[in-house]
């Protein structure tokens, strides 16, 4: 597609990673890594040594190194496109939700990769609970004057109101939650 930033549809939000670390064999990674992971990662396998800092990413080296997952990744990656519309989306490794202008979409990427078949009305609670989250980091973002996608710092009043809405999901048809 013409131009960058346009839209949070894969085909412009996947981007391959192509790396050559020393010490490690050629291959394939397919978890879902996020660019926010890069600054991380660089900083262990240069070995460098920095001021304590909190990074909003995670390294990585140990996945470079072994090709095996670090973590189950059911954590979602935010992005968001240069429209002033709260246009943004939250990718995890199987669902992802996008907030557009006037409606809202889920997808089942594993089913459905070329995200043809919104299954919103199916599973409104993750739904939900992801419009919340991106939601947050929107706000957050705006509030920073940065919108660098990088995991949102929750107050207790957002921590809070993340638990008030669990308790609401909970209560709505269990067929319709997926965590």
């Amino acid at each position: 597609q013409f131009g960058h930033n346009t839209t949070v549809y894969e085909h412009m939000i996947k981007v391959p990673m192509a790396a050559k670390i020393p010490g490690t064999k050629p291959g394939v990674i397919k978890q879902q890594v996020g660019l926010i992971d890069l600054f991380p990662t660089l900083i262990e396998l240069m070995d460098l040594q920095i001021e304590p800092t909190e990074f909003h990413g995670r390294s990585l080296a140990k996945l470079f190194a072994t090709g095996e997952e670090t973590e189950k990744a059911d954590n979602y990656y935010y992005s968001r496109t240069n429209s002033p519309n709260a246009y943004f989306m939250m990718r995890g490794e199987r669902f992802k939700y996008i907030h557009a202008e006037f409606k809202e979409y889920l997808f089942d990427l594993e089913n459905d990769p070329g995200e043809l078949n919104n299954i919103i009305d199916k599973h409104p609670a993750l739904a939900a609970s992801l419009r919340l989250k991106g939601l947050m980091m929107l706000a957050k973002n705006e509030k920073a004057g940065a919108n660098i996608g990088k995991e949102a710092d929750l107050t207790d009043e957002d921590e809070e109101e993340l638990k008030n809405l669990n308790i609401q999901l909970r209560t709505l048809n269990v067929e319709n939650r997926i965590w």
